[in-house]
């Protein structure tokens, strides 16, 4: 990210170290290439597990606690799915093909294909009222207090805002975290539909390659700077669930002890930019982003966050906006990773549930005036301070008529 001119103003929220919407119960990690592939790295065929006991386990050390009817659904797609496994499919091949051709033959010839790539995507909005992007950020941190929320508004009048899940890294007294966050399901709306789409997200064999390669390069990147190098880093979390408002992803986490002499500035070198938002290699993924994306980034999944005396903590500034001065012309950013096995589709939806919950603020909201009748009013505004003080479940009971027609 750019540095801050000294006359900007910043605002950035912090977040706990330990977030207490992923849970995990795995401590070793497990081989990335060995195992049934349909079922992550959590699931190996030689402990002769069947497949309801290997889901059962793959969800606990994730933190999913499936209800039966959906281990029951499961079960049985991976049953069929693995009846019918044959070589991969020719358009996953030609899009594997496709991405290292991405990054040019000179990727190729120095023998470091392309094995993913974040491609960004803006969207330009244009208003009816200027935005008030104070007020923004706080509807976004009432929505999804567990992320880290920023804005920072520049002298010109232009501000840049936003809610992310992913941390970069946060040290203090000589000891960093840092974390891989990649994949993404919607939520859902209940506890079953939710687990649902974890599971589905837990045995995508493209999401667990994306979320591998994130996973192992902040760990080599943390080796550069810990104690003891690669030993000294420690997998706290393998592959969990990371929940926000609107989307899960597969989350891990990291720690080390810093080496002698190392420092904040030598975290943010190593780590940034990461596989999450860049790609992987980093060197082929920026050629690759540099040849394709059309517009410039700006500050848009740069590291944002502040240092002090005794640690520091930097956020990964995804999931964001930037309002042009005047609050009237807003552009959402947001990415997807792309590896061989992605479907186009699949990842353009991706991309507009990474910026729907922005959209849904930024729309206008109807006016109570509008209303059809005082009883729609009085339940707008009912509905409306129940949703702000947590309540996310309804139940609507039609009430009796004192006249039905005969």
């Amino acid at each position: 990210a750019a540095p801050m001119a000294s006359a900007a103003r910043a605002f950035i929220t912090p977040r706990a170290l330990t977030p207490s919407t992923s849970t995990s119960t795995s401590t070793t990690a497990p081989s990335d290439t060995a195992g049934w592939a349909d079922l992550g790295s959590s699931f190996d065929e030689s402990d002769g597990a069947d497949v309801r006991s290997a889901l059962e386990l793959l969800g606990r050390a994730a933190g999913v606690e499936a209800p039966s009817a959906v281990l029951d659904q499961f079960e049985a797609m991976t049953m069929a799915l693995n009846a019918d496994r044959t070589t991969p499919a020719a358009s996953n091949m030609e899009g594997l093909v496709d991405a290292m051709l991405l990054g040019g033959e000179e990727t190729s010839l120095r023998g470091d294909p392309l094995r993913k790539v974040v491609l960004a995507r803006k969207s330009d909005l244009a208003l009816n009222a200027p935005v008030d992007t104070f007020a923004l950020v706080s509807r976004l941190q009432s929505r999804d207090p567990d992320a880290y929320q920023f804005v920072l508004r520049h002298p010109n009048g232009a501000t840049f805002l936003g809610s992310t899940p992913e941390r970069l890294f946060a040290s203090n007294k000589g000891y960093a975290a840092s974390e891989a966050v990649a994949g993404t399901r919607a939520r859902g709306a209940d506890d079953g539909e939710d687990a649902a789409l974890a599971y589905d997200m837990l045995l995508s064999p493209k999401e667990h390659e994306e979320f591998a390669i994130v996973r192992e390069e902040v760990r080599s990147a943390l080796a550069e700077v810990a104690q003891g190098g690669i030993d000294g880093v420690n997998m706290e979390i393998e592959k969990g669930i990371l929940r926000n408002v609107a989307v899960q992803h597969l989350y891990a986490r990291l720690s080390a002890p810093l080496a002698r002499g190392k420092t904040e500035a030598d975290l943010i070198s190593a780590l940034h930019p990461t596989p999450a938002v860049c790609g992987y290699p980093r060197s082929a993924a920026l050629h690759t982003l540099r040849a394709v994306e059309s517009f410039d980034r700006g500050l848009y999944a740069g590291p944002l966050g502040w240092i002090s005396a005794e640690g520091a903590e930097f956020a990964v500034a995804i999931r964001s906006a930037l309002a042009a001065p005047g609050g009237k012309d807003v552009t959402l950013y947001a990415g997807v990773g792309v590896v061989g096995s992605a479907n186009a589709k699949a990842e353009w939806s991706e991309l507009n549930l990474k910026t729907k919950p922005l959209e849904i603020l930024l729309s206008p909201a109807p006016t109570l005036a509008s209303m059809p009748n005082p009883n729609a009013a009085w339940a707008t505004v009912l509905v409306g301070e129940l949703v702000r003080g947590g309540v996310t479940t309804f139940c609507i009971a039609p009430g009796p008529r004192p006249n039905p027609p005969p």
